[in-house]
């Protein structure tokens, strides 16, 4: 299942689909999820969360903006970014084992 920590790395997506995708994933499972699309010059993000669950979109965010030397931000349940550095497999296994955590923490 997708309960959980959801992280995608899909340079395929602009940063509107990377939202639309993020969106869809928390909709239809209960998860935090970080979508990764291409942005301009590296990555663009976006960070959302099925409604009920107590983590801040807008921290993870932060998190992101720190490991892709990025800028963004939101509110708890939506927030979004870019930042000057692609996403890796490892970059993103870090960020999921990070959501994972506050999840853990939330009590999910």
């Amino acid at each position: 299942g997708h309960d959980g920590a959801v992280v995608v790395n899909e340079p395929s997506l602009n940063a509107f689909d990377a939202r639309l995708l993020c969106e869809a994933l928390v909709q239809k499972h209960r998860c935090a999820a970080l979508v990764f699309g291409a942005g301009t010059d590296g990555a663009c993000y976006s960070v959302a969360r099925t409604d009920g669950l107590n983590v801040h979109a807008g921290e993870i965010c932060k998190a992101v903006n720190a490991a892709v030397n990025g800028k963004g931000g939101g509110n708890a349940s939506f927030a979004n970014g870019s930042g000057r550095l692609t996403a890796s497999p490892e970059l993103c296994a870090m960020l999921q084992g990070y959501i994972e955590k506050l999840l853990k923490e939330a009590g999910v």
